[in-house]
This record gives C-alpha cells, structure tokens and sequence, in this order.
C-alpha cells in the first residue's frame, strides 16, 4: 500500500473556508435579509390597510345605524348633511371624506322608500387612488294605521 504524500497539494484536507466562500455566503445572507425585511414592511402595509377598511366599515355602519333609527318624517338631505364623522376617525383614515345621500322613491305600485347611501372615501398615500367604503339601505314609508 502506498503512502499518502502529505506535502501533495491534491490530498491535503482544507481547515477553513475560503474567501470566494466567504464572499458568496455573504451575498446569499444579504439578499435573505433583503427579502425578509421587503416581506415584513410588505406585512405592515397590508395590516394597515386592513384596519383603515375595518374603521371605514365600522364608521359607515355607525352612520347607516343613525339613519334607519330616524323617525320617516325626520329623514332627509338636511339631516344627512349634519352627519359628520368623529374627530378621532380621522387619524386613522388620513383625508376622510364622508358622503350621506337621501333619495325618495316613489313608485305607483309599491310603498315609498328613501335609499340611503353612505359613502366614506380616504387616501392612503398621495400617489394612489382614494379607497372607499360603500352602504346602502332603504327604508320604506310605514303603512298608516286605521283607527
């Protein structure tokens, strides 16, 4: 049996790693760092818009709530015109917008009813298009009683 030449470069075993080693596990980590902090502030947006479509839901129903609880009589485009959305609303929907429409339809054949719209709109950067929630809702005339 022949003895392995220690001094041979071929058969000598390698103790560390070498620098174009270290350099492409460096490149590598870096980009996996790049990626995970892209996902993570990607996350955060997506959070964030998830809550300010939540608060535009829960305010828009807040504000239809107040509508159908309205006497027929008292229901109209004055009334819907004083609603207003609360102070702290707007720190949550930067620019927010609400919008209350009252429309009476009539028609022969059916009872009366005024649609009620709620619209509340809000940007959420300045380069991109304003979002919005949108609810709407009928309340018919109430039939007269006969004494």
């Amino acid at each position: 049996m022949k003895g392995v030449n220690v001094k041979d470069p071929l058969h000598r075993r390698r103790r560390a790693a070498t620098l174009v080693e270290t350099i492409v596990a460096i490149v590598i980590a870096t980009a996996a760092i790049g990626l995970a902090a892209q996902t993570v502030a990607l996350t955060a947006t997506q959070q964030r818009m998830a809550e300010q479509q939540e608060t535009a839901t829960q305010q828009a129903a807040n504000v239809m709530e107040r509508l159908t609880a309205k006497a027929w009589s008292e229901l109209d485009q004055q009334y819907a015109d004083s609603l207003t959305l609360p102070p702290g609303c707007q720190s949550r929907l930067p620019n927010a917008e609400l919008k209350v429409e009252i429309v009476l339809e009539e028609a022969a054949d059916a009872p009366s009813a005024k649609r009620m719209r709620v619209e509340i709109a809000w940007q959420t950067r300045r380069d991109a298009s304003p979002r919005a929630v949108d609810l709407t809702a009928w309340k018919f005339q109430p039939a007269e009683v006969a004494p």
